[in-house]
């Protein structure tokens, strides 16, 4: 399948990562590098090596963590309960299949998110590959930038490995080897992200390399730690990474809900800028201003929400149209403006959810106390009655129902979490068969794109 160009035709594009020139194939289908350029001369000076590892996120962020139409976050809301599709003038047909959890291999948007992801891993790879035989760099650069490219694999491969299951397991750049790959057990899989991860967190800085919070620091591998141990049921290790980040009191703190995803947020752990410098975030246009088709909240997901709930009135929008209201996703409210400095930047990944891994993790181990004050952090915050005062003796049953509650008041819409909740829970059978008649287990994961199957059958 083919990689639109303007995946690597950005900033650095062809030329930072050295790897391409003129169009090229899938990671799994390369033919042989057409490009004569050696990677040396992109890792001999401070430079050459920050504009490769640029172009790396710029191949991250155009793809399926753009947040628009085709990313994970979209994708994977409309295989939940999150997003249904309100058509003005006729939906593709693929996410109108993606909505109704009836996917084929053939289904476009889910073979461009595959497509995506092995893009970012072949540049990461060939960052990794770069800066490990670099002569001209200082040691602290290649451990920062080394840490930083391990970080991007590890977070594409976990979205991977929950999206896909079974994957093949991509950790150079032999194209003649990556050609034929097989599938690997979602055990490996997590073994690479985990060791990748924890390797990241001893080349990267504990400071953001560039200011802002674009590119990982410690905090933000941990934070992502913190996740695949909760997912791996390793409840002490998530509860532990999650209070490590949560202590960093003096560069983290929750926000009040108006503020969560505000460019200068202290809430956030990671974040991505738009497509250019003053640009917003790219789901505020695609919630607010797309005209062929919108995307609607779902009555579930809306009946999910307390009428105190500040989070119904500041995180979601309702519109009227033609005779019809709807709920639109309001986190984001500033449409891209080119005209104007950045007030939004999209959220990856921010404090929040750490306090709902810590209470998850904890209710897990028995710590009900510490779980629910974990809560009702969050709780307060939205201004909900705090469960130590309306419910200090809840059972380890019903807090675990809450904190489920509440992440997907708080996660919706935000990189598949309710997704990817509904299936580590046991949950999407009992949730989405309601909503989504004929939906089965077989639905819990998306199919490996028919072009790749026909060229590898190592895939089968």
């Amino acid at each position: 399948m083919k990689i639109r160009n303007r995946k690597f035709i950005t900033l650095c594009g062809l030329v930072a990562l050295g790897l391409w020139s003129g169009s090229c194939e899938s990671f799994l289908e390369l033919d042989p590098p057409n490009s004569k350029i050696s990677r040396e001369p992109l890792f001999s000076n401070e430079g050459t090596a920050e504009a490769a590892l640029t172009g790396l996120y710029q191949t991250l962020f155009t793809g399926f963590a753009s947040g628009s139409t085709g990313s994970v976050t979209v994708n994977a809301a409309l295989a939940a309960d999150e997003l249904d599709i309100t058509s003005l003038s006729g939906a593709p047909n693929a996410y109108e299949a993606i909505n109704q959890n009836e996917i084929t291999a053939d289904n476009a948007s889910i073979a461009e998110l595959w497509s995506d992801a092995y893009a970012v891993i072949y540049g990461a790879n060939a960052m990794i590959e770069g800066l490990g035989a670099a002569k001209g760099l200082s040691g602290e650069t290649v451990r920062q930038l080394t840490g930083e490219a391990l970080f991007v694999r590890a977070f594409t491969y976990f979205y991977l490995v929950n999206l896909f299951g079974e994957v093949p397991l991509i950790t150079d750049t032999d194209y003649r080897a990556n050609a034929a790959a097989p599938l690997s057990t979602i055990d490996a899989i997590y073994s690479r992200i985990m060791a990748d991860l924890e390797q990241a967190e001893q080349l990267v800085d504990e400071a953001y390399p560039d200011g802002e919070r674009f590119r990982p620091n410690r905090a933000t591998v941990m934070a992502l730690r913190a996740r695949v141990r909760l997912y791996r049921q390793d409840w002490a290790g998530a509860e532990a990474l999650a209070s490590a980040v949560i202590s960093l009191e003096g560069m983290y703190r929750m926000e009040a809900v108006g503020n969560v995803f505000l460019r200068a947020s202290q809430e956030a752990l990671w974040q991505r800028m738009g497509s250019t410098v003053n640009a917003n975030a790219a789901e505020a246009a695609l919630f607010l201003t797309s005209r062929q088709y919108r995307h609607t909240v779902t009555e579930s997901l809306y009946g999910a929400f307390d009428a105190m709930d500040s989070r119904r009135a500041g995180w979601l929008l309702s519109v009227q149209e033609d005779d019809y209201t709807y709920q639109v996703p309001y986190k984001y409210k500033v449409p891209t403006d080119l005209d104007a400095d950045a007030v939004e930047y999209s959220l990856l990944l921010r404090l929040a959810e750490q306090y709902l891994i810590r209470a998850e993790a904890r209710t897990n181990m028995g710590d009900l106390p510490g779980a629910i004050a974990d809560l009702d952090v969050i709780r307060g915050r939205a201004g909900l009655p705090l469960l130590q005062n309306i419910q200090p003796d809840i059972g380890a049953e019903a807090l675990m129902d809450s904190i489920l509650v509440e992440r997907q008041r708080e996660l919706f819409t935000e990189w598949g979490h309710r997704w990817l909740d509904l299936k580590r829970t046991g949950r999407a059978m009992k949730v989405l068969v309601p909503l989504k008649p004929g939906f089965t287990e077989d639905d819990l994961f998306f199919p490996i794109p028919e072009s790749d199957l026909l060229r590898n059958p190592n895939l089968n």
